[in-house]
């Protein structure tokens, strides 16, 4: 009866942890379109060529491709904020991404080759002008874009591809306070960049 007891009540102990743990790992946060807009058609898509120089006197064409992801949050989606160019509301999502071939960057740059503090700080200055072009010179309040976007590139390991670079920039549109004046206003705020082959 005792070595009885000793199971029964393992039993139930054995079953309430469960019992309690398993919610949390049943409930695990599920990727939203935010996350991954890999499946998610773009609300709108420009796609554009903007010349930048090299720093060595060439200009250099990128290819940007702007795409724009509408909130469907109708809460947000009755926010008023909409921006002097054109009707974002909070939530909406633009990501910019551009293509930077090896030889814009290094002539000497050949596959595999893992990028220099020197190279990933080029690669930021070649990205920048499609992304001001985008969202601005400055987001969230006045951080600027140059130096959003050198800190997140530097701080990435990244190795060269065959032909180049794809660089994809996320961006989401958001409501900011600004409490030493009182005034609130609407801007772009950095999400993520993401650094990829071709």
């Amino acid at each position: 009866m005792k070595k009885f007891l000793k199971r029964s009540v393992a039993l139930l102990l054995s079953a309430t942890l469960c019992f309690a743990l398993c919610p949390t790992a049943l409930a695990a946060e599920k990727k939203t379109s935010e996350d991954d807009l890999s499946q998610t058609i773009p609300d709108e898509t420009k796609e554009y060529y903007i010349y930048v120089d090299d720093g060595n006197g060439n200009m250099i064409p990128i290819l940007v491709q702007e795409n724009t992801y509408h909130s469907n949050d109708p809460v947000t989606r009755a926010t008023p904020g909409q921006s002097e160019s054109g009707g974002y509301r909070v939530g909406d999502i633009k990501t910019v991404t551009t293509r930077i071939s090896n030889a814009s960057i290094s002539s000497s740059l050949s596959k595999g080759t893992v990028l220099s503090f020197a190279l990933k700080s080029k690669l930021a200055t070649l990205i920048l002008s499609p992304n001001t072009a985008a969202v601005g010179a400055t987001i969230g309040g006045g951080l600027a874009v140059a130096t959003v976007l050198g800190r997140a590139i530097v701080d990435q390991n990244v190795a060269a591809g065959n032909n180049g670079f794809v660089v994809t920039t996320k961006y989401k549109w958001g409501h900011f306070v600004n409490n030493i004046q009182g005034t609130d206003y609407y801007d772009w705020s950095f999400v993520s960049v993401t650094i990829g082959t071709y």
